[in-house]
């Protein structure tokens, strides 16, 4: 027997052990015309792949990651199809010293809905499973999917997927977010509105009041100068942290991943405003602000900007509005507020984990325990929320 038999007889043979061995993990082999990148892509270019994607969030992106995570902290998984990319997700990675193993966190991903195409389950279920292979067979990582899936036909599908793949969904309560659509014209949007909101949307147009929008990072410090006085006067302090987080991701973001602010002026000085993530074909709100002279006047700013940033995307093509959370029992006031603009209630398919190393699930179970007893602990606390 020749050398040149013998490294194809070991080729088949690997082959053969390699399928026997994700057949009893459970994990589908991913087709042959499919290919996949960890790692190898640079900051500049992974802004460019988020544009591909109707389903890209703010979330995905890397000065996002690497404000709240670090930098050293993040894995980049590409999938292509002969040649092309189909496929996308960042995750939050890190590894347990000593012992191996680890944590990947996907955060409101995978990026699979490409720009102005069908949603393709081939490509999900290979993503799924390049994600399993790459994280939790070979890193031996628990790796954990918060996907920015919706509750519906399709989103039942990729559950199925998913559990396919030998994902399983947590007992963590779903979320549960307000979307506002932006199909139809913009006087029907208006005329969804709830009356009371209506009718204070027309008070505040009755003050004198000015809207502008931007991009650029005055605009944006503006509101977040704003933002901080109105954490000052409700006297939170939790999301100081979470607004730092986002001005260092802003300053580092290139132009076409930069957040549009919508300001409210009364005779110049800035009484309100909102940031929204423009990434994809659904706007999201990252955070609003009101002023101590918009709350003590009560010039209803809150209605006048939020008008005018559905018209702006209404203008500029986009299909909907995510208005970021809403539950009526924890949050009574914004809540109510966010039904008034006539959208509807979105429930996200909820967290999918797999984990293939008995030793990383035991390291889990005992980061969860610590949790519990000591919920102030900051690593174990930003590895489990």
């Amino acid at each position: 027997m020749t050398v040149l038999q013998k490294r194809r007889i070991g080729q088949i043979l690997r082959c053969i052990l390699t399928r026997v061995f994700n057949s009893k993990l459970g994990i589908l082999e991913m087709t042959e015309e499919y290919s996949i990148e960890v790692d190898k892509i640079a900051r500049e270019d992974w802004a460019q792949i988020m544009l591909l994607f109707d389903d890209a969030s703010i979330f995905q992106g890397w000065e996002y990651g690497a404000a709240k995570w670090g930098e050293d902290n993040l894995s980049h998984l590409i999938l292509r199809r002969s040649g092309e990319i189909v496929a996308a997700a960042q995750l939050w990675y890190v590894k347990f010293p000593g012992i191996g193993g680890g944590f990947a966190h996907v955060s409101m991903g995978p990026m699979w809905r490409l720009k102005g195409q069908r949603v393709n389950y081939e490509h999900i279920r290979n993503m799924v499973s390049a994600l399993s292979q790459e994280f939790s067979v070979k890193r031996r990582a628990l790796v954990r999917i918060y996907s920015y899936e919706k509750e519906n036909e399709e989103g039942n599908k990729i559950a199925q997927i998913l559990e396919s793949e030998g994902f399983k969904q947590t007992d963590e309560p779903h979320d549960v977010t307000m979307r506002v659509d932006l199909s139809p014209d913009i006087d029907c949007i208006r005329s969804s509105l709830h009356k009371k909101w209506r009718r204070k949307l027309k008070k505040a147009e009755q003050n004198d009041l000015e809207i502008i929008n931007g991009t650029d990072d005055e605009t944006f410090n503006c509101l977040c100068d704003v933002y901080r006085e109105m954490l000052d006067r409700k006297q939170f302090t939790f999301q100081l942290a979470d607004l730092e987080q986002l001005q260092e991701a802003e300053c580092r973001s290139p132009q076409c991943c930069k957040l549009r602010v919508f300001l409210c002026k009364c005779r110049g000085e800035v009484i309100g405003g909102v940031a929204i993530s423009m990434l994809g074909d659904t706007a999201v709100e990252i955070f609003k602000a009101t002023s101590n002279k918009d709350n003590e006047q009560n010039l209803r700013s809150t209605f006048l900007f939020d008008w005018h940033a559905v018209k702006w995307l209404k203008e500029h093509g986009y299909k909907y509005l995510d208005l970021r959370g809403y539950d009526p029992s924890k949050y009574p006031g914004p809540s109510q507020y966010k039904a008034g603009m006539g959208g509807e209630v979105v429930t996200f398919l909820g967290i999918y984990e797999r984990c293939d190393s008995f030793l990383t699930a035991q390291v889990m179970k005992v980061g969860k325990y610590l949790h519990s007893t000591f919920p102030n602990m900051k690593l174990v606390q930003k590895i489990l929320n």
